[in-house]
Formats: C-alpha cells, structure tokens, sequence
C-alpha cells in the first residue's frame, strides 16, 4: 500500500497539472477577448482534428495490404508464407458536444471544443482457408475529450493547441474462431484479458485550423495508464496458464506526430491535398508469450518499443469545410503488433492502401 502512495500522488500532480495549464489558458483567452464570435451545441469542429497516423485517431477507414504471419493467429497449418493479405476496418465516430470560439484583442482567434471519440478496429484474416477469421477487435472511447486552439501568427508559429482526455478505455475481443482453435488444441494461452483506462495530453504546433493551406503540423503527446495497480491486461486461470503472464510495469506511452498538407505546388491539385503524416511511438509491449506452441516459452524482456506508422496519399478537396473528407493513402507500419492482445508480438509490418472518411 505504502508503494502505491507515491505513484497516486505522481499521477494526482499530473493530472493537477494539465488541469491548471487548460484553466489558465482559457481564462487568459477570455480576459484578452474583444467579442464571442460563436456558440454551438452537437457542431463539428474544424481544429484540433487527429493525424492520419494516430493509431487510436476515431476516423472511418478501410485498409487492404500484406501483413507478417505468424502461428499465433494462423488457423490454417498448411499456410506457410512470411506476408499474407489482411484487410483492417475502422468505424468511428466523434460525438460533438459544445464548440466555441473568442476574437481577441489583436485579430486572433481562439477555440474551444468538447467530444467524445468513439471507434472499433476490426483486423481480418480474409484469406485464411478454413473459416477466414476475424482475428482481433479493439473497442475505444474517450470521455471527455478537450481541444483548445490559440492563434498566435507570428512568422512560422500559426497557433498552439491542446488535447486533453481525462478518461480513454480501450478494451479487445479475440476472433471466436481463433479462440475455439486455442482451447480445442489445449494451447498454454487462451485469451488474455486486455482492458485499461488511460489520460492523455498532447500539444500540437501549426493546427491546420480547418485550412487548405500548406501546412506542416508537430505534436507531442502521452498516455499515462489511470490504474497502475490494474495495469494493462489480465488473465484467469481457465483462460490459460497464469505462470506465462508477468505484469508490465511501464504505465507511460509517449508519442511525437508530424502531419504535411500541401494543397498548391508539387504533388498537389486543384482537386486532390497531398498529405503526408508520420507517427513515432514508444509502446508498451506485453508481457507474455507471442509463440502458443506447447514447447517451454521464452521470451524477450523488454517493455517499450519504437513503433512507427506512415500514410503518405491525397485527400480530396472541396469548397466547403462542412463536406466530408475522402483520401486514399498508401501505409506502412512497423513496430509492436498494434491489435489488442497481440501487442506481445515485438515485431510486425504492414504494408498496403487505406481508404478514409474523415468526417
């Protein structure tokens, strides 16, 4: 108990923190404000959107690409090649809240917004022979999710802005029928149970602001996990045996972001933005077994791992910033495998083309 103390009071702090910064940037922005330009309830807004890389960013896509196979999640015992095509759906949602915005003193402009970030990543095995599974589902939300945006305009500072999410859950569901096969071939692992609760912060430099403009964007950001104590997964004796589970004590993901849009010159079209967007994160690996054969398991220690996700494409312009946003991006990543109770697995590359709808 005595242990946990200073850990509550680390995160308390944190916490204290980030709430201080955001209360004081708004009443600042407040005591600099000429006149309330607007106030909209259930309004999308039009800053503070994610990066394509953001691997929890809440957008609609549809991705087709090849993937590393391994016999963790392979049914079929004949399908001996290194890369095979995965097809990896995402259906999301952002809940607009409240939108706001204040003129200041000098012309700027600031902007403040509440959100609920909703999505489903679904990965699928489409080519596998014997029932083409769905591997692995990850259900995500945050509540409730700040966005604040300063205009600054001086030389190549546009703006700073903040995100704040005091509570995101992410929780996965294994595919039935790889389940079925593990408990059927009396595997050491059945399923693990990962569920958490995480805060986020993050500060992004240069916000497209909902401009067509060329712009290039930088944010840094961490996930601190709520409950330490609780930590990431969990598992129960008649999921699998509990000896080849050990705790991952890293309760911290940071993560840098890069996002280019380039609306006139080269690459880009009256019609079609080229983007380009880049996401490094330090992730958390987990702690047991990536291979399910019955032979003794040793794995490698080791709880953070360089993670790295790229899309690089065009996304389809239009008059109105109200219109939905279509692109086709080529992605790659690599690094820890992204979903769910796979992220054991230290090593996995994609390659393929991603359809999405930002709405």
């Amino acid at each position: 108990m005595c242990k946990e103390q200073p850990a509550r009071l680390q995160r308390f702090f944190i916490i204290a923190f980030l709430l201080s910064f955001i209360l004081c940037s708004l009443s600042s922005s407040a005591s600099d404000t000429t006149k309330v330009a607007k106030r909209n309830f259930f309004s999308r807004r039009d800053f503070g959107k994610y990066f394509l890389s953001d691997i929890y960013a809440p957008l609609n896509s549809i991705q087709v690409g090849f993937g590393l196979n391994l016999k963790e999640y392979n049914i079929s015992s004949t399908r001996k090649a290194r890369f095979v095509p995965y097809n990896e759906t995402n259906l999301a949602v952002e809940v607009p809240i409240y939108k706001s915005s204040r003129i200041l003193k000098k012309g700027n402009e600031s902007k403040f917004s509440l959100s609920i970030p909703i999505s489903a990543n679904i990965w699928f095995d489409f080519f596998e022979k014997t029932t083409a599974p769905i591997l692995n589902t990850d259900y995500r939300f945050g509540v409730c999710e700040l966005n604040y945006l300063r205009e600054i305009n001086r030389g190549l500072i546009r703006n700073l802005s903040i995100k704040f999410i005091p509570l995101f859950h992410e929780s996965t569901h294994l595919g039935d029928e790889l389940t079925l096969y593990r408990a059927q071939d009396s595997l050491p692992l059945v399923r693990v149970n990962v569920s958490y609760e995480v805060s986020e912060f993050a500060i992004t430099l240069n916000d497209p602001n909902g401009t067509v403009e060329n712009n290039h964007s930088f944010k840094v950001g961490a996930r601190f996990l709520i409950r330490p104590s609780k930590g990431w997964y969990s598992i129960r004796p008649v999921e699998g045996d509990t000896s080849l589970v050990v705790k991952t004590n890293k309760s911290i993901e940071t993560y840098f972001q890069y996002q280019h849009q380039r609306s006139r010159g080269f690459l880009a079209g009256e019609k079609a933005m080229f983007v380009f967007s880049l996401e490094v994160m330090n992730r958390v690996k987990y702690n047991y077994p990536f291979d399910l054969s019955p032979i003794q398991y040793k794995g490698e220690i080791g709880e953070g791992r360089l993670c790295v996700n790229t899309y690089v494409g065009w996304r389809l312009q239009h008059r109105s910033d109200n219109e939905p946003r279509f692109g086709i991006y080529l992605r790659h990543y690599t690094g820890i495998n992204p979903h769910g109770q796979f992220r054991s697995i230290p090593f996995y590359d994609f390659l393929g083309l991603s359809i999405v709808y930002e709405n």
